[in-house]
């Protein structure tokens, strides 16, 4: 389905046929729709919607790293990150605090963890002044992809999961511009 298919399908509900009044609030409540339901997307979709990156860095001498992530364009939400093919537990800023002045809880071995900081990760790990390999993956920011898109681009979404954004989207824009009881 293409994003003006897309568009007037909701557009349409609302009395705006030809998207003249509507569209703009169509999209956006349609692409927030998406993003409330990645966690329900088939593989397929959840690796358009993903990417990832990944390299190799040597740790400190207490075995952490600070990864910054401004260079990866459309980054919108983490969702896993991997050390040395580990996958790695996110904690908190307290919980990275109590660890830094305890060493008793740093990880031990293998083990990795990580705290978002401002602009970026850091991983914290058992391997002290090593080089480890990461890979962080993210949901990258959709709206980007198709912000200067044409409303012929194929939008590479199941229907089903098109038409259940679609209601979504509906209710939301109908609840906005005050067209719902």
């Amino acid at each position: 389905m293409t994003k003006g298919d897309i568009i007037k399908k909701i557009t349409s509900q609302l009395g705006d046929p030809n998207a003249e009044v509507y569209a703009a609030g169509a999209w956006h409540h349609f692409l927030d729709s998406i993003y409330e339901a990645k966690d329900k997307l088939s593989p397929s979709e959840a690796m358009f919607f993903s990417s990832s990156y990944g390299g190799i860095v040597d740790t400190s001498i207490i075995g952490d790293v600070k990864l910054t992530l401004s260079h990866i364009r459309d980054f919108m939400e983490l969702a896993s990150v991997s050390i040395n093919g580990f996958p790695a537990k996110e904690i908190d800023a307290k919980e990275y605090r109590q660890i830094t002045t305890n060493s008793l809880l740093r990880p031990y071995g293998k083990e990795a963890l990580f705290v978002i900081e401002d602009g970026g990760i850091r991983i914290i790990t058992g391997l002290v002044n090593m080089s480890i390999a990461y890979e962080i993956k993210y949901f990258i920011d959709i709206n980007n992809r198709y912000v200067n898109s044409p409303d012929s681009t194929d939008v590479a979404i199941s229907n089903a999961t098109i038409y259940r954004a679609i209601t979504i989207a509906v209710d939301k824009l109908r609840k906005e511009v005050g067209l719902s009881l």
